[in-house]
């Protein structure tokens, strides 16, 4: 008799920790599928990104993002929800001017090296580009 409770004891011990384990696990899951996802799409954009116009790329991939952005952002904790609301909010108001084919080929920066003045360089589109990828990317994770 004493031999059957101590297997019933060992069967339930063994089925909440069980349990315990498959609730970790699903908790856990719940809240990494859609950041890897979102992981995905970033890397997808970069390897998409058009090396001939920034600009148009970038007014193509501004609903994507949104809706990216939108359907992660339940998943993450504060901090990652203001890191990602506040790239979002630059990513989506970058300037045109900034993302003209001109500034890529280095041009400009060959003629801001020439100029002793301390101003901050202008970035490359892509360096831009890539920049807020980056950053969407950290704030993901």
């Amino acid at each position: 008799m004493c031999d059957t409770i101590e297997k019933a004891v060992f069967m339930v011990a063994g089925s909440v920790v069980s349990g315990l384990v498959g609730l970790i696990l699903f908790f856990y899951k719940r809240k990494r599928d859609p950041k890897d996802s979102f992981l995905v799409f970033i890397a997808m954009q970069r390897r998409s990104i058009d090396k001939h116009n920034f600009a148009i790329w970038h007014e193509r991939s501004r609903p994507e993002f949104r809706d990216s952005v939108s359907r992660v952002y339940p998943f993450l904790c504060l901090p990652q929800r203001a890191s990602i609301d506040d790239t979002w909010r630059e990513y989506d108001t970058i300037p045109d001017d900034h993302l003209e084919q001109d500034n890529e080929s280095g041009t400009v920066q060959e003629i801001e090296a020439l100029d002793d003045s301390k101003l901050p360089r202008t970035p490359k589109p892509s360096e831009i580009l890539n920049g807020f990828l980056d950053r969407f990317e950290k704030a993901a994770k």
